[in-house]
């Protein structure tokens, strides 16, 4: 039997693809198993709690979990102090007390710089005030 070499090439060229496929399907699964579980928060959705009489925020902006607090397992919560600037924005943030130490502090000061809330109204119109909240990290279950 002669075969001639563009039916030998076009045999080899389907084993090939046929050898590759399973393994580019299957990257392509783990792919998307791995986008999908990036996807996830790994923040339980709890509200911060705002200590004393501190306004409420009318835009909160979540907090970014740390990719080596939730790598290692590790949870904890920030408090901060945040002075309110008189058109609602965010003047001032300062960790009041962080446990762990370090470890969420960056992600609570960089979430709550992005918050907003009604400004202050006194006798004299709009004020700045000072107000604490406390933001829990918590991986999902």
């Amino acid at each position: 039997m002669i075969l001639n070499t563009a039916s030998v090439i076009s045999a080899a060229c389907l084993t090939l693809f046929l050898v590759c496929t399973p393994a580019v399907a299957k990257t392509e699964q783990q792919s998307n198993e791995r986008s999908q579980e990036n996807s996830k928060p790994p923040l339980k959705a709890e509200p911060s709690s705002p200590i004393a009489n501190a306004p409420s925020p009318i835009v909160r902006i979540e907090p970014k979990y740390p990719m080596r607090a939730a790598r290692d397992g590790i949870e904890g919560e920030v408090v901060v102090e945040v002075v309110i600037d008189e058109i609602g924005g965010a003047d001032q943030v300062n960790v009041v007390t962080a446990k762990p130490t370090g470890i969420f502090d960056k992600a609570a000061i960089k979430a709550v710089k992005r918050w907003k809330w009604r400004p202050t109204i006194g006798a004299n119109g709009p004020e700045k005030v000072t107000a604490t909240y406390k933001l829990r990290f918590q991986l999902a279950s």
